[in-house]
């Protein structure tokens, strides 16, 4: 009995090790195309530098590696522009698209507090989203989400999301903004706490969704961008 009893034990032990070893595999060890699926035929690009951060693209953009332009000359890193218009409906709506995006079972492999790096290239004269894009470690706990659940933040951003530029911002080439965002935030949330359910930004424009505030892009973009103080931030 105390055999039968103890080969269980061993066989429901080897069972949970596999379905944790399954339920991390990571995805993006090496920069390659990916398809999204589907009848689109859209593909993704992601470039996987030796140091593991990713940077996660649709391959239709055009202004990833572009660097920031205003009347035609690169923009200055201390340069403060008015570049939209402030509004307050596009900061709460931006995390929610983004956390509503992954299923119940992404969620539960995401590390409590892990970080999504999440940047949007707008359109300086129309003040639509143009490009998304995506940055974290190859080894973190968002290398094992599959590249369709980026694809709808892409799309939800671009359909639901816009801004009006001011005078400023559409001397520009285009108009970025960035932001990290716990999707399974670090602790549970309290009532009565922020309806953004992520914390809260700091400064700048009191429209931008920033749950982390005071980073730069860490994706391919980081060494053309100036810096910003969350999405909305100046």
């Amino acid at each position: 009995m105390k055999t039968k009893i103890k080969f269980l034990v061993l066989v429901v032990g080897l069972l949970f090790c596999a379905s944790n070893v399954m339920a991390q595999v990571f995805l993006y060890d090496q920069s390659r195309a990916i398809s999204v699926g589907g009848r689109d035929g859209v593909f993704y690009q992601a470039d996987v530098p030796e140091w593991g951060l990713v940077t996660l693209y649709n391959r239709a953009n055009q202004l990833t590696y572009t660097e920031q332009t205003i009347d035609g000359r690169i923009r200055c890193l201390d340069e403060m522009i008015d570049d939209v218009v402030d509004e307050t409906w596009t900061r709460p709506l931006s995390l929610r698209i983004v956390r509503e995006a992954f299923s119940e079972a992404e969620k539960n492999r995401i590390e409590r507090g892990d970080r999504l790096g999440i940047a949007m290239v707008i359109c300086s004269q129309t003040g639509r989203v143009i490009e998304v894009r995506f940055g974290f470690h190859n080894r973190s706990s968002y290398a094992t989400i599959p590249v369709a659940t980026f694809r709808r933040i892409e799309l939800a951003l671009k359909e639901q999301i816009w801004f009006t530029p001011t005078a400023d911002g559409r001397r520009m080439n285009y108009i970025f903004r960035y932001w990290q965002q716990a999707v399974v935030p670090a602790s549970p949330p309290q009532s009565g706490g922020n309806p953004g359910g992520q914390g809260s930004s700091q400064g700048g424009n009191a429209g931008g969704p920033g749950d982390t505030p005071g980073g730069n892009d860490p994706s391919g973009g980081n060494n053309n961008r100036p810096t910003e103080t969350d999405i909305f931030g100046r």
